[in-house]
């Protein structure tokens, strides 16, 4: 079990910095916090910070910038020296609330080490720890708690050829791929597209986030479709890691309510901002709606008819049988004796 301290220590080197969403129960009212990993020294620490809602009282209601803490960090409880070591990654199951960490030592043998955190984010309990296949190193992770998977980056040779891509794992299934060295799903081919440079590439909320040299992009994972491309600034500026995360949903209404956090008051804002900014959408939706109506109701009609008209039928054939039972009592056939004289003869 970790430690807890509340010293002051300076920042840690940037680029040893990971950090993924830490989302609490979804009974909780708690919003989602960062969750940063790091390295400091000799030492393996992480913690948890809040995350700042932007607010018009401090001059801008689209950004929040505040200071990471580092007062107040935790540490790992491990057996291996990380000075030997580079931090890989972090990969973060957001159901089960397991911390797996990999390591990449300079020989380029891969370690995974895995933690069961606790929703205080100040205790992390040291499970257990196992080799990864080979195919796993080099390579850059994230964890996407709305989709439930984890991915990671990669460029390797295959067949003489360099494919570079990005890959999924579901939840649960991390341990396993890991061990056995099973891929996951290719969910973007960058082969094509000679992107072998790329950083910090993460997927967040269905989207994928990366940048080179020159440009920092972001693209839908279903369809491999461009949505934003910006130029950086500064190209002589210090490269350090970035995280890019996006908070949607009930865990944006935690975010921006807290305690007074209500899940009607965050459906009703989120359907009047909707019918706001997607009128188009809204109303073809309201016009299906009522179209999937007006189907139902005309199939129940329909439906209703044509059972009256077979009762009906019914009713008409049992009328017709009782009829024909009540004649038949009324007037019964009768045999006719015949007064013809027996014409017959004996030999």
């Amino acid at each position: 079990m970790s430690n807890f301290a509340q010293q002051q220590v300076p920042l840690p080197e940037c680029e040893q910095l990971h950090a993924t969403l830490f989302m609490s129960s979804p009974e909780s009212t708690d919003p989602p916090k960062l969750l940063l990993v790091y390295r400091y020294s000799k030492s393996l620490r992480f913690l948890l910070n809040k995350i700042t809602f932007p607010n018009h009282k401090h001059g801008t209601k689209t950004l929040a910038i505040q200071p990471l803490n580092f007062s107040r960090h935790s540490f790992f409880n491990r057996h291996h020296h990380i000075l030997y070591e580079s931090l890989l990654g972090i990969a973060y199951d957001s159901t089960s609330h397991m911390l797996y960490i990999l390591f990449q030592s300079f020989s380029g043998l891969v370690r995974c080490e895995a933690y069961l955190l606790e929703t205080d984010g100040r205790t992390a309990d040291r499970i257990y720890e196992f080799n990864v296949d080979s195919t796993f190193s080099n390579s850059q992770w994230s964890s996407d708690p709305y989709t439930q998977k984890f991915y990671y980056y990669k460029t390797r040779k295959v067949n003489g050829v360099l494919k570079t891509g990005i890959w999924s794992i579901p939840f649960g299934r991390l341990v396993l791929s890991l061990k056995t060295g099973d891929e996951g799903k290719l969910e973007i081919d960058f082969s094509s597209e000679n992107k072998t440079d790329l950083t910090d590439v993460q997927v967040t909320n269905g989207l994928a986030y990366f940048r080179n040299s020159s440009h920092r992009f972001l693209t839908k994972l279903s369809h491999k479709e461009e949505i934003l491309k910006c130029a950086i600034p500064y190209r002589n500026a210090p490269i350090v890691r970035e995280n890019f995360m996006i908070i949607s949903d009930w865990d944006y209404c935690r975010l921006k309510d807290g305690n007074r956090f209500n899940k009607t008051k965050c459906e009703e804002e989120a359907n009047v901002w909707k019918r706001k900014n997607f009128p188009e959408e809204t109303g073809f939706e309201m016009k299906l709606i009522w179209v999937i109506i007006i189907v139902v109701v005309c199939n129940v009609i329909i439906l209703v008819v044509i059972l009256c008209v077979a009762c009906r039928k019914r009713e008409d054939r049992r009328v017709l049988r009782q009829e024909s039972f009540w004649n038949q009592r009324q007037h019964p056939a009768t045999y006719q004796h015949s007064f013809a004289p027996d014409m017959s003869g004996d030999f």
